[in-house]
């Protein structure tokens, strides 16, 4: 039962787990500030009611940091039903133990929305803060930038596109490593492209033949920064100078 709750702990979604955003790198005196505020949240028992919105706090090693969460209910400390679940145990291998899983006090229930389903499950409160108009200002933009970006195949988009993989109508490169590539600017698959100058450019890093993809370099439209991505050959096109229209004959040329 024991490792069966330890197992649960590690594949839950708002629990321990890597955080959400990257380590930086901190002075003395901010982390000694973060631990002796830790410690201050550890010795209180929850300051949350049922009903309250809260998140994952962003400095503590939770999963869904700035999403929103609801507090369903609130367990105590007097060992009938609704106690809070100790998770430790006498019988246990020095393996588990290295895991922050184990040794927690959980002691609320929370509920969040996960894809299309909502989903209840017992956390630490210590790692969770209020939710404030901060936490959804950010959480509602972040949503509209994911709508906003390439979306999802349909069924039928899947089957059509692996027929015609099947069949060998990939779109073959004509491009090599290092060339400058145009790129469509609702390409699947793939972070949108920044536009520049009203064009969306990047640079072939290695063209696989295998499965008509391109690696290209670019800059991604929501952040503005450089990254890589594997790109469907279909959804770029070979840079280089537009064909100019040939222009009509003066007079002086047609008597000449």
């Amino acid at each position: 039962m024991f490792d069966q709750l330890l197992s649960a702990l590690s594949g839950s979604t708002s629990i321990p787990g890597p955080a959400n955003t990257p380590a930086k790198a901190l002075d003395p005196d901010d982390i000694l500030k973060r631990i002796t505020g830790a410690v201050e949240r550890y010795a209180e028992w929850p300051p949350f009611s049922v009903g309250d919105l809260v998140t994952p706090r962003a400095n503590s090693a939770m999963k869904g940091a700035g999403e929103p969460h609801a507090v369903v209910e609130i367990l105590d400390d007097t060992g009938g039903r609704n106690s809070a679940v100790f998770v430790r145990s006498a019988q246990i291998s020095p393996e588990q133990t290295y895991s922050n899983a184990y040794g927690r006090i959980l002691n609320m229930r929370v509920i969040r929305s996960i894809d299309s389903h909502v989903a209840a499950h017992l956390v630490e409160a210590a790692d969770f803060e209020a939710w404030t108009p901060e936490h959804e200002a950010a959480w509602r933009e972040k949503l509209t930038k994911a709508a906003a970006g390439p979306q999802p195949m349909t069924l039928t988009e899947a089957v059509a596109d692996l027929r015609d993989r099947a069949a060998g109508k990939e779109v073959r490169a004509e491009w090599k490593e290092g060339d400058t590539v145009e790129i469509v600017p609702d390409a699947r698959g793939i972070e949108a492209p920044m536009a520049i100058e009203g064009l969306h450019v990047g640079i072939v890093r290695k063209v696989d033949p295998t499965d008509g993809t391109t690696h290209v370099l670019y800059h991604a439209a929501s952040t503005g920064k450089a990254g890589t991505a594997w790109a469907r050959n279909v959804d770029l096109k070979k840079w280089g100078p537009k064909p100019v229209e040939a222009s009509a004959p003066s007079p002086a040329d047609a008597t000449a």
